[in-house]
């Protein structure tokens, strides 16, 4: 992989020493420097493919020439590189996407040419073997990810988010933690979502400048992918990261951290790239993937609009989510800054599609059942303003089992611990059920389990004792 990257990376820095390639790629990276870079790539392989039907160098200047003065020659240049690239099993998207390029290419020189060979593109032609994986296959490429992969894999699939918001093309900008408005950073104390009791979901911001319409606009996670967030903030933080607002939701692991800054010491908690994040996930999918059938990274996302669409979300509530271009009815009602009413209507929407979206089924809880946990939580000592904090519908059995145990009267000295009250020394636990025992001062001492998905923690000293 390094190879293929350093030789992209010497193509592009080559084709733009080129008379004239570099005000054309300034002007493209002016939108978007991915869309320039691909460009320009394109440009720099179809010259050398003439080049190499020509039996000699054929640069971009050269290519304007023939335009402008030998047309046939090079429409004779293009039927041949289209024959050979379908020869080799190109579709013709791909080789009329990159005829394009040199198309821009000479518009941008003052060239008009018409003569590129006429094809016949098939929309989805690539995508035909891809299927969207059901919730059990997703539970099996969420099992293949480490910590942060599986952030990166629910907050596509769950909250329909593009890879791109996540970390951008160089890696300078991504989504923060500031940008899911119920997390709590507060203080020495762990951090926790604050949600409204029965709320099953979470709100994410997604900055204009991270949108692909360029128009900010909100959408929503599950209670799993919270649970993810969670865990995978905790490890940081064990780590040595300092999280704040402004700390990327996805970031750079402290090997990676050092490797890219090329410093030393403590690590550089930066964003991480759209390239790494879809790397993340390709590797796992290819380890699951069943036989016959494609599936990209991009499929996360596809994933969620199924899913969404399966639980008959408001079409315009499901597009506004997605991030989409809502036209014109879309671009009145939904594409301003949201107030609070339309915010916990179009959370009203998603929370339709939670049970379509989990992985895993999530025990209901009822008013009556949250408030019977309230007044158990009371009779063990726990403390008003701790329990009234406390979201108790979103929190799982041994959650609640933690934080009774934490306010539990203590057992005389000498007397044996029943056992509803003795706990081991160390737990083998889940990664979405350490939060509460993290909470009570247990530690983490390895990621265990085949797929690396469980922690072992050893309990605090005074347990230990």
């Amino acid at each position: 992989m390094a190879r293929t990257s350093k030789r992209v990376r010497g193509r592009l820095a080559t084709v733009l020493e080129e008379p004239g390639v570099r005000a054309w790629y300034n002007v493209r990276k002016l939108r978007s420097e991915q869309a320039a870079d691909l460009e320009a790539r394109k440009l720099s392989s179809v010259a050398e493919w003439f080049g190499k039907i020509d039996r000699s160098k054929v640069t971009p200047a050269e290519i304007v020439r023939l335009a402008r003065e030998e047309p046939n020659r090079l429409r004779d240049f293009s039927v041949e590189y289209a024959g050979r690239m379908k020869a080799a099993g190109r579709q013709d998207s791909y080789i009329s996407k990159t005829l394009s390029a040199v198309s821009g290419w000479l518009k941008h020189s003052g060239v008009e040419f018409h003569q590129f060979p006429k094809l016949s593109p098939i929309a989805g032609e690539t995508l035909k073997a891809e299927q969207v994986p059901t919730p059990d296959e997703l539970r099996a490429i969420l099992a293949a990810l480490p910590v942060r992969g599986r952030v990166i894999a629910l907050a596509m699939a769950h909250a329909g988010l593009r890879p791109g918001v996540l970390g951008d093309y160089r890696g300078q900008a991504g989504l923060v933690l500031g940008d899911l408005p119920e997390l709590r950073l507060s203080g020495k104390s762990a951090p926790q979502f604050d949600l409204k009791p029965g709320q099953r979901s979470i709100r994410i911001n997604v900055p204009a400048t991270l949108s692909k319409t360029r128009r900010a606009y909100v959408t929503f996670g599950t209670l799993e992918l919270a649970e993810a967030i969670l865990t995978y903030l905790r490890e940081r933080t064990i780590q040595g990261d300092k999280l704040r607002p402004a700390s990327p939701l996805v970031a750079l692991s402290p090997l990676g951290a050092r490797n890219v800054h090329k410093v030393s010491g403590p690590a550089v908690w930066g964003h991480t790239t759209t390239k790494t994040i879809v790397f993340e996930l390709r590797k796992a999918i290819s380890k699951v993937r069943p036989d016959g059938v494609r599936w990209r990274p991009y499929v996360l996302r596809s994933y969620c609009s199924t899913q969404l669409w399966t639980a008959r979300v408001d079409r315009e509530a499901r597009e506004a989510m997605l991030g989409h271009n809502l036209g014109v009815s879309g671009r009145y009602n939904l594409s301003k800054r949201l107030g609070d009413g339309l915010v916990d209507e179009l959370r009203s929407e998603y929370e339709k599609a939670v049970p379509y979206l989990e992985t895993f089924a999530r025990q209901d809880t009822g008013p009556k059942t949250e408030e019977a946990a309230r007044l158990i939580l009371a009779m063990v000592g726990v403390p008003k303003d701790v329990i009234a904090s406390l979201s108790v519908g979103s929190m799982t059995p041994e959650e609640l089992g933690a934080v009774a145990l934490k306010y539990a009267p203590p057992v005389p000295a000498g007397v044996p611990r029943p056992s509803s009250v003795r706990q081991p020394k160390q737990r083998i636990v889940p990664l979405g059920e350490a939060n509460a025992l993290l909470d009570l001062g247990w530690r983490v001492k390895e990621t265990v389990g085949p797929n690396r998905d469980q922690l072992l923690l050893e309990a605090p000293a005074e347990v230990r004792a």
